[in-house]
């Protein structure tokens, strides 16, 4: 594949397609580095380490988000919040509480499991009225002032539809990708027999409405849009 990547530089935001991004360019014999990331927040980068590239990440809404979250953060803590006395874990509309700050799980639970947000954006979080995946959009993607009060600026350009990712990507990179990469890697292949669509949140759909909808409404949900250019503020 001979797209330019080098124009790029994505922003990998926590179970928003990341990962897929670069099993994509890995499968069509590019280097490892061929689409560099940036594994925490946009705003501590320096001009130089942008380098005048395009910064991009994925976007999923917050339900699914939650979802793979929930399953992905069983997986990867045995013993935790999630998994009390390594019984039977919580279940999934419990989970979407916390998430939302319905309830908090007990001081330092819930930051060691959504560990890619420090203890104060956790903090923000919860005077703002904000739920977790607004959080860590606006602490990844935005500046600093975003995250802190709501009222900065996104420092990411180009946003990518997670479920539609084989076609938003061919579209970002001017190429058509392999047909076996149809799908977001993020499905019941990656989480064993459990699809993450199948969870049901129950009264956890109207908390994701309640602290992340005010965002969800401002940038693009599911439908025919696969690249959203973000307004440069």
């Amino acid at each position: 594949m001979s797209a330019r990547t080098d124009r790029f530089l994505l922003g990998a935001v926590p179970k928003m397609g990341s990962t897929w991004l670069r099993e994509v360019l890995l499968s069509q014999g590019r280097h490892p580095d061929a689409l560099p990331s940036v594994h925490g927040p946009l705003h501590a980068l320096r001009p130089e380490d942008v380098g005048g590239r395009t910064l991009i990440a994925g976007l999923r809404r917050p339900l699914p988000w939650a979802a793979s979250a929930y399953l992905h953060l069983l997986r990867r803590h045995k013993r935790s919040w999630l998994r009390p006395d390594e019984g039977p874990p919580r279940s999934f509309p419990a989970f979407i509480e916390v998430l939302t700050g319905a309830r908090w799980a007990p001081v330092g639970e819930l930051e060691a499991l959504i560990d890619w947000l420090p203890p104060e954006a956790h903090e923000a979080a919860r005077a703002r009225g904000v739920g977790l995946w607004t959080m860590t959009l606006q602490y990844l993607l935005g500046d600093d002032d975003l995250w802190r009060s709501g009222e900065g600026r996104w420092l990411v350009q180009v946003l990518l539809n997670v479920e539609e990712l084989n076609r938003s990507l061919e579209e970002l990179l001017g190429q058509p990708i392999q047909r076996q990469f149809a799908r977001p890697r993020n499905t019941a292949l990656e989480h064993g027999d459990v699809d993450p669509a199948t969870l049901d949140p129950g009264p956890g759909a109207a908390l994701l409405e309640i602290h992340d909808g005010a965002l969800a409404r401002q940038l693009p949900g599911a439908g025919s849009w696969t690249l959203h250019r973000m307004p440069s503020c």
